[in-house]
């Protein structure tokens, strides 16, 4: 969707520097005291062409700074009346305007079209609050005062830090399907940035990550949507409960992922969760492009309120790493002996009639034999719901 508030978008070169496997982008690190990416061989940092570096003001270059064709579930969900509320909330807040008049909505509903706005627009942490006044014979005709976290110069320098981040990940990706770009970004995530909550505001919202390389749930959730929003990928973020134990509904607290659509199709899809399975590893996918009910083992979301995800996971079956019987599991652990220390697979729910533990540990025992591989030592990690395993290997001393 194209709004004239938004302004226009000029993508990045694809020609400088383009990565073109997965791999290489994801091993890409922050600076941790500038707070942008360090620079990769083989990827210029250069600036975007046509935006704010030849804008004509501060607001036309926060304008240009952000997607044109930005994917808003939230406002798509609006009737006419309410999307010119929204469309009018943003142009106020775009301008920093210290109050303006707002139509088509009372006050309550432009509370929650204010929050699905920050649910749409990762961009969206300069605006604090706001109060309203309105008379009472004119429900629908409400003067909005906003409370800024930062001034203009200010949001346009954090937004220039942003755009570095996302320009590179937009050259990394280029040409590549959607599954490739929602894990590159993915593993972007995973391999920058530390979940933290006691950085202040930005902890909870996308610049956190993205300038900084910490943040919590919700801001590492934004983060996702705002590199996937640059990238042309379809993206909401979830607010709900989860659980860090499978099926333990009594234990959850508040959290929020994402949903992102891969050729057309919306998968459920927690970075956080898989930021945090992958601090003392290689980078984990349990939670990558799954379904509802794969989902719903530890999450809990008001499903209505998002679209529906009722295809399975495939990630696994196209990578080569989904097992269907012993012999299969036997051949992928051998082919990954032969020059790595690890194999992260995902067994068929019918593949193992018993204990999935020992049934993995004695068919990697046989593999590495067969391999001459003798007196390994073995872990493994299990997500039993999702029968996802990391099985890992290395000489005995």
């Amino acid at each position: 969707m194209a709004e004239s508030t938004m302004g226009g978008y000029a993508p990045c070169s694809p020609t400088q520097g383009r990565l073109t496997t997965v791999q290489a982008f994801s091993r890409a690190k922050f600076d941790a005291r500038a707070g942008l990416m360090r620079s990769t061989p083989g990827v210029e940092n250069q600036p975007r062409r046509g935006v704010a570096h030849t804008a004509r003001s501060t607001q036309d270059a926060i304008r240009s700074l952000m997607p044109a064709r930005q994917f808003r579930y939230e406002y798509e969900r609006l009737n006419p009346e309410e999307k010119g509320a929204y469309r009018s909330l943003l142009e106020g807040f775009l301008a920093f305007r210290p109050e303006f008049t707002v139509e088509g909505a009372d006050h309550s509903r432009l509370n929650d079209i204010l929050v699905m706005m920050r649910r749409d627009i990762p961009e969206m942490f300069w605006v604090k609050e706001f109060s309203m006044r309105y008379y009472a014979s004119k429900p629908k005709r409400v003067t909005v005062v906003p409370a800024y976290n930062m001034t203009q110069a200010e949001l346009l320098r954090v937004l220039r830090r942003m755009d570095e981040v996302a320009c590179r990940v937009q050259r990394a990706v280029f040409g590549m399907r959607d599954v490739q770009k929602a894990q590159v970004i993915h593993d972007f995530m995973v391999n920058n940035v530390t979940y933290d909550l006691d950085i202040g505001w930005s902890a909870y919202r996308a610049c956190g990550p993205l300038v900084g390389a910490r943040g919590g749930c919700a801001a590492i959730a934004m983060a996702y949507k705002y590199l996937a929003d640059h990238c042309g990928l379809r993206c909401q973020v979830v607010y709900g409960d989860a659980s860090d134990t499978p099926g333990d509904y009594d234990n959850m607290g508040g959290h929020a992922w994402n949903i992102i659509w891969v050729d057309g199709a919306p998968y459920q899809m927690d970075v956080t969760f898989d930021l945090t399975l992958s601090k003392k590893g290689p980078v984990r996918y349990d939670y990558f492009l799954l379904s509802d009910a794969e989902m719903a083992f530890d999450h809990e979301w008001s499903r209505s309120r998002y679209a529906p995800c009722s295809h399975p996971n495939t990630f696994f079956k196209n990578q080569g790493r989904y097992a269907e019987s012993r012999q299969e599991l036997l051949q992928m652990v051998k082919d990954a002996a032969k020059n790595g220390s690890y194999l992260q697979f995902k067994l068929a729910p019918h593949a193992c009639s018993g204990d999935e533990s020992e049934w993995i540990f004695d068919i990697a025992y046989d593999a590495f034999h067969q391999v001459k591989l003798y007196n390994m030592k073995m872990s493994l990690s299990s997500h039993d719901p999702l029968h996802v395993h990391t099985l890992r290997w290395s000489k005995a001393a």
